[in-house]
Parts: structure tokens; sequence; C-alpha cells
């Protein structure tokens, strides 16, 4: 929290949805937008809910709310509201955020910020994933940030090169055409041993002088040579949820202590 600087707008996930975070980022100046939690917050609806309009995943509500410490101190907050024509794969309807910001934010730019941020939680699905930046063998601190710092700077340029892909062959972003960046890295690992040995290193030396414009243009050219249908994203169907199958008694009841087993041969006639 002392990071936290006036002008700021920090934007959660609903394990930071406590009174004590909220109240301390208001206090220090910051504004916020966190989702809520089903139980940290204490809650006290000030007015009903007020339509405010409608977005690509759901209908937005926003009403005030008064938000309860421990201590018998309170503040005063905006509730939003989205209730979402699809539920998510927890089987959420609606997701209400809370939010300090001044009213003249409106509630649909507040539910579009939240939105936003499920896009930084999915590059960290795939810093990890495609990337590998969680390598379980480095044991020091440093090196584990370092790594990661390494995929955070490879993810960039495999944003770069998807974009570059992406614009040359007139690909919407999000679209079912869009490139899958598992398949792109997956392609550069396969040719990069090969290439580093078949074209010697004075080869690359003008594109560290080469204009930016210059590099742009010669991104796109190498960009209409690459097959976007080998590269797209695989469809996936609808996830299916698990459920646990009921465990036997006998397998439940198996373990029984010693003693009871002593105590039960001593028994038997």
């Amino acid at each position: 929290m002392p990071t936290g600087r006036e002008g700021d707008l920090w934007i959660g996930d609903r394990v930071f949805c406590t009174y004590k975070i909220l109240a301390t980022l208001a206090e220090q100046g910051c504004a916020f937008v966190v989702r809520e939690h089903g139980s940290n917050a204490k809650l006290t609806v000030c007015g009903p809910p007020q339509q405010r309009g409608e977005t690509e995943t759901g209908v937005v509500h926003e009403h005030w709310v008064d938000c309860h410490g421990q201590d018998g101190s309170s503040i005063r907050l905006r509730r939003i509201e989205l209730h979402l024509h699809k539920a998510t794969e927890d089987g959420d309807t609606i997701v209400r955020i809370l939010s300090n910001l001044p009213e003249r934010v409106t509630a649909m730019e507040i539910a579009d910020l939240y939105r936003r941020r499920w896009t930084i939680e999915s590059m960290f699905q795939k810093l990890e994933a495609v990337l590998a930046s969680e390598i379980k063998t480095l044991g020091y601190p440093r090196a584990a940030l370092f790594s990661f710092c390494v995929a955070i700077l490879a993810y960039n340029v495999l944003g770069m090169l998807q974009a570059t892909v992406e614009a040359e062959h007139g690909i919407e972003h999000n679209s079912p055409a869009e490139l899958s960046l598992y398949h792109v890295a997956t392609e550069i690992k396969a040719t990069h041993a090969g290439m580093m040995i078949a074209v010697s290193p004075d080869r690359w030396q003008f594109l560290r002088e080469l204009p930016f414009s210059d590099y742009c243009k010669l991104l796109r050219r190498m960009a209409a040579h690459v097959d976007p249908v080998a590269l797209r994203k695989t469809a996936r169907g609808p996830k299916q949820r698990m459920t646990k199958k009921p465990v036997p008694p006998s397998v439940a009841g198996a373990h029984v202590s010693t003693a009871r087993l002593l105590e039960a041969r001593r028994r038997r006639p």
C-alpha cells in the first residue's frame, strides 16, 4: 500500500476487496476499480440500481453503497453491476465492481476498465504456458526475476509479430482467424537454431541501424510470406465442468488405527 500515489488508478481482483485496502487507497488520493467480494466487503445499499447502458458482454447498472470497517468508519462508493449475457466459467451471472472514481467517469467506462484487467491475466497465462516464465529449477529469487523479465520481452516481440502478420493479411484482432502465440513461438523455436548457423552474425548488423519506418516495412514484407492459416488458434469447444465422483465407503473408511486392528483381533473368537 505505501506505493500508492495521489492520482493513481488501481484495478484489482476481488481478493483485494477489503475495507482496509480500499480505505487506505482513498486516504492516499488513489482511485480504484475493484471487484466486490461476497464476504470481505461489509456493504450497506444506499439506493436502487439504475441502468446505465449495455456493453458487448452485458447490461450495466449503478448505485451507491457504504463500505464499513470494523472500527465503525465507512466510505461511500459506487457499485457497478454488469449483468452478463453469458455466465462466467464459475457460473456467475453478475459481476459487481466497487469504485471511488468521480461521476464524470461513467459506469460504462468503469466496466470497460475492469474488463481490460482480464486481458492482463490472459497475458500472464501466456507467459507461463507459451514462454515458460516460471522455471521451477531456478532457486534464487533474482534468477527467477531475470527469467520472468526475459519472458516479458519475448512476449512483446511475439505480440509485435502477431500484429504485423494480422495487419498484413487483414485479420481482425480477437476474431476466429486470430493467430496463436503458441504456434508462433513453436515456429520460431523450431527454426531459430538452424537460422543462427546458416546466417552469419554480420548479416544482422544492418537491422540495428535501420530507421523505424523502414523496419516496419521490412516486417510487413516478411509477414506477406507467412501462412496465417497454419498459425491460427485452435477452436475450443465449451468447457466441461468436472464433477467429483463419490468415494465408495470401503475406500473412504479404509484407514484404521493399528490399535483398533489389534483390539479387534484380540476379541476374535
